[in-house]
């Protein structure tokens, strides 16, 4: 499984969303944003790179909330980013098949707004790199 799954499932897990892997319910998607529910968080992998002797994996993350209001996306956005912004030594989805033991997260930038949807809902952005334990088939452990 992937980072974001592992992502979405942690903070499912500390509160701050609702992810529903069968995409029926909950208000966090790892693929796009669907049109409902209107506060919504999509946690998607848009590259990164990996260590080429030891095991290990940096990707980079991001994450896009969308609310009705400016200000409830920029709160939830917010929330997101002091969650994972500095976590260190975690072990994600522990037991899952998206387990990953995270050395490092941190944020490459604050909550952005970039702007409305197609129906003028707000959107924020942030971005993240997460140092995790990668695959070791080739590499150091």
């Amino acid at each position: 499984m992937s980072a974001p799954v592992a992502l979405a499932r942690y903070l499912d897990n500390e509160g701050i969303i609702t992810y529903d892997e069968a995409g029926t319910g909950g208000n966090c998607f790892t693929g796009p944003l669907a049109p409902k529910p209107a506060l919504a968080v999509s946690i998607r992998q848009y590259g990164g790179s990996g260590d080429i002797k030891f095991a290990l994996d940096i990707p980079r993350i991001q994450v896009r909330v969308r609310a009705a209001a400016s200000d409830e996306a920029l709160a939830k956005a917010q929330e997101i980013y002091e969650a994972l912004h500095g976590l260190v030594f975690t072990t994600m989805d522990p037991g899952g098949d998206a387990e990953k033991y995270v050395f490092e997260c941190r944020a490459l930038d604050l909550p952005s707004d970039v702007g409305i949807d197609e129906n003028g809902r707000p959107e924020y952005v942030i971005n993240f790199e997460i140092e995790h334990q990668g695959d070791a088939m080739r590499r150091e452990s």
